[in-house]
C-alpha cells in the first residue's frame, strides 16, 4: 500500500495534551560531541572472524561442500538492492567493509580498521593491503567508491531504499540519488587503500551500517559493459558466484585470490525448491545441509516433539514481522483513547497462537529482548494486556463515546496472507463484540486498486544493523518513510539517543525511555516479533549465523559425514 503523506503537525493525539516542542538542535549537537569525545578518535582496529571451536575440533569426512535450498530463487543478485532471499551467502561474495559476528560485533571484511575525525563527521575505511577481486585485480578505494555510487544511480535504485538508506547521509549523496551527478563528493579516495566518508551528521553507528550486505562490493568496470554481469560477477569476497538461470540454481566457489587464510568449504550450492513441504522432505532425506526453518516457512518443526525441532538454529535478528500502524491523520485514529480501546480489547496471545502456531513470538514493544543492549524482558515495554473493561472505559473517554459513532476501520491484505487474515478476523470479532466497532478487511488481489480511505496498515521492520536506534528510527520516528503519526517530543528524545556514544552507559536506557513513551501513545499494535531460524543438519560442525541472516562461519564449517 502506498505510504500516506503525513503533514508535520497535521494531527495531535486527542487527550494526550499538547505535543512539546523538539529539543534544540544545539542540545542534540552537544550530546553528539560528548559522545565523540568519549568514543575517541584515530584508528580503530577490527578483529578477524575466528573459527568456532566446534569446527576446529571436528573431523572432516567426505566432500567439504555445503548444500542449501531457499524457498525462493533470485537471480542476477545485485547487492545494493538485495531484499533478503540470498542473505545466507551474499556477504561472502559481495563482501562489505565489515561483517558481523554472532554477537553483533564487527569483524573484518575487506577493511581492517576505520578512523574517526575529531568532529565525528569523517570516517576513513582502511582496505586490507592484500584485498583483491576474484579476477586478481587489487581492491582499491576508487573501486569501492565507484561501487557505492553505481548502486545510488536512479536506474539502479529500489523502492524501499536499498543501500541508499544508509549511504544517503554522506555529503553529496542526495545529488547522486537524484541523478544530478555520478560523483559523490563525500566519498574521497585518499590513496589506493583509504576511502573517506564525509557525513552530513555525526552517526556513531556508521561503521555498523558499512557491515550490511547491501554495501557489498563488485567490479563496476564489468557491470558498466555487460548487462549480464551479475550472472557471473567479479566480486570482492571469499567466494565467487555463478548462476544457472535455467535451472534456478547458483554455485559458490573459492576466490583464488582470497587474502584471509584457508577456506574449508570448497563449494556451496543453492538449489531452488519452491514448494516448502517438498523442501522439508528433501532436508529430512539428507539432500540439503540447511534450509530456512522460520515458523512462517516450516511451522511443523516448531512443535516441541517434532523430530527436527533440535535442528533449529535461532538467527540473532530483532524486529517486528507484523504490526498494525494506525493512521493518525484519519478518523478515528486521531483520538488516543480510541487507539487504546482497540489495543486493549482483544486477546493478543490467543490470537497469536491461532495465527502463527507455537512458533509465534509475542512482541515486547518495538524493542525486543534479542536486540543489542542485552535488554532483559522486565525492562521492555511488554505485551499490551487483554483488558476488556479497560477497553470500554477508554472508548467512553474518547470523543466518540460509543462504537456506533466510530468511523469504519479498514485494512488491506492479500489472498495468500493467511496468518494476517486470521489475526485480522480475530480483531474484527473482538472489536465488534467488546466495543461495537466495525472493522472491514479488504482482500486485494495483486494489481487491484487499494481503497483510498484505508486507515490502518500492516507493516514490518527489522534491525539489520544490530542497534536499538536503528529499529526505532523505522517504526517510531515521525520522519520515517512509513510514519503515520507525528510526535516531536519523542522524535527529539530519539535523535538525542542516536547521537550518544556507543560507549555511553546511559545509551540503552535512553532508547528504553523512547520505547515506553511511544507505546504509551498506542500508535501501533504489534502482533508478531521476528523469530527467524535455520534448520541445520547435525553433521555440520561450526555453523554460526548473525544479524545478517547469513552463514556467518561459512569458510570454517566442517562436514563430519552425511547420514
Amino acid at each position: 500500500i502506498p505510504t500516506p503523506v503525513v503533514e508535520k503537525g497535521a494531527t495531535a493525539a486527542a487527550g494526550a495534551g499538547n505535543v512539546k516542542a523538539p529539543a534544540a538542535a544545539t542540545a542534540v549537537k552537544a550530546i553528539a560531541q560528548k559522545g565523540i569525545t568519549e568514543l575517541g578518535t584515530g584508528r580503530i582496529e577490527v578483529p578477524l572472524k575466528v573459527a568456532p571451536l566446534s569446527a576446529l575440533s571436528a573431523v572432516a569426512k567426505g566432500p567439504q561442500d555445503f548444500r542449501l535450498s531457499l524457498a525462493d530463487f533470485q537471480n542476477n543478485i545485485k547487492p545494493w538492492r538485495e531484499g533478503g532471499r540470498n542473505r545466507p551467502w551474499v556477504d561472502w561474495v559481495h563482501m562489505a567493509a565489515f561483517q558481523f559476528d554472532p554477537t553483533g560485533e564487527l569483524t573484518q571484511g575487506w577493511a581492517t580498521a576505520y578512523s574517526l575525525s575529531e568532529d565525528g563527521l569523517i570516517y576513513s575505511f582502511h582496505i586490507h593491503p592484500d584485498a583483491k577481486f576474484t579476477s586478481g585485480e587489487d581492491l582499491t578505494a576508487e573501486k569501492v567508491k565507484w561501487a557505492y555510487e553505481f548502486g545510488m544511480r536512479p536506474e539502479n535504485q529500489v523502492g524501499w531504499g536499498g543501500s541508499s538508506r544508509d549511504l544517503k547521509i554522506i555529503e553529496g549523496a542526495d545529488a547522486a540519488i537524484a541523478g544530478e551527478t555520478e560523483d559523490v563528493t563525500g566519498l574521497v579516495a585518499v590513496d589506493a587503500k583509504t576511502l573517506e566518508h564525509h557525513l552530513k551528521v555525526a552517526t556513531p553507528t556508521y561503521p555498523y551500517r558499512m557491515g550490511v550486505w547491501l554495501q557489498g562490493i563488485f567490479d563496476v568496470d564489468g557491470a558498466e559493459d555487460d548487462p549480464d554481469f551479475f550472472v557471473n560477477p567479479v566480486t570482492a569476497g571469499a567466494y565467487s558466484v555463478s548462476h544457472d538461470l535455467n535451472n534456478k540454481s547458483a554455485t559458490l566457489t573459492p576466490n583464488p585470490h582470497w587474502w584471509q587464510g584457508n577456506l574449508n568449504i570448497d563449494e556451496l550450492t543453492i538449489t531452488h525448491v519452491g514448494d516448502r513441504p517438498t523442501q522439508l522432505i528433501m532436508y529430512e532425506n539428507g539432500e540439503f545441509d540447511m534450509i530456512y526453518g522460520s515458523p512462517g516457512r516450516q511451522p511443523a518443526v516448531h512443535e516441541p516433539d517434532h523430530a527436527l525441532n533440535s535442528h533449529l538454529v535461532q538467527i540473532p535478528y530483532a524486529g517486528l514481522t507484523r504490526y498494525i500502524r494506525f493512521y493518525t491523520a484519519r478518523p478515528p485514529f486521531e483520538d488516543k483513547n480510541l487507539r487504546k480501546a482497540l489495543v486493549l480489547a482483544s486477546d493478543h496471545d490467543a490470537t497469536l497462537l491461532a495465527a502463527f502456531g507455537v512458533g509465534g513470538k509475542p512482541p515486547l514493544g518495538v524493542l525486543q529482548d534479542n536486540i543489542k543492549c542485552g535488554f532483559d524482558a522486565s525492562k521492555l515495554y511488554g505485551r499490551y494486556p487483554h483488558d476488556e473493561a479497560g477497553a470500554k472505559a477508554a472508548l467512553a473517554a474518547s470523543k466518540y463515546k460509543t462504537g456506533e459513532n466510530v468511523p469504519l476501520l479498514q485494512i488491506q491484505t492479500t489472498p495468500g496472507s493467511s496468518p494476517d487474515l486470521i489475526y485480522f478476523e480475530a480483531l474484527q470479532a473482538a472489536w465488534k463484540d467488546v466495543l461495537g466497532i466495525d472493522f472491514k478487511i479488504h482482500v486485494i488481489e495483486k494489481g487491484q486498486e487499494i481503497p483510498k480511505d484505508i486507515n490502518m496498515v500492516r507493516q514490518s521492520n527489522g534491525a539489520y544493523v544490530p542497534d536499538p536506534g536503528f529499529l526505532q528510527n523505522f517504526i517510531i520516528h515521525s520522519q520515517a518513510a512509513a510514519a503515520m503519526h507525528v510526535n516531536d517530543e519523542i522524535d527529539a528524545k530519539l535523535d538525542a539517543a542516536n547521537a550518544m556514544s556507543l560507549q555511553d552507559p546511559t545509551r540503552c536506557d535512553a532508547f528504553l525511555e523512547v520505547d515506553h513513551m511511544f507505546m504509551d501513545e498506542y500508535y501501533i499494535l504489534p502482533f508478531n516479533a521476528v523469530n527467524y531460524m535455520f534448520l541445520v543438519q547435525p553433521w555440520v560442525a561450526g555453523f554460526q549465523t548473525s544479524v545478517s541472516n547469513d552463514i556467518n562461519s561459512l569458510p570454517h564449517i566442517v562436514i563430519t559425514g552425511r547420514n
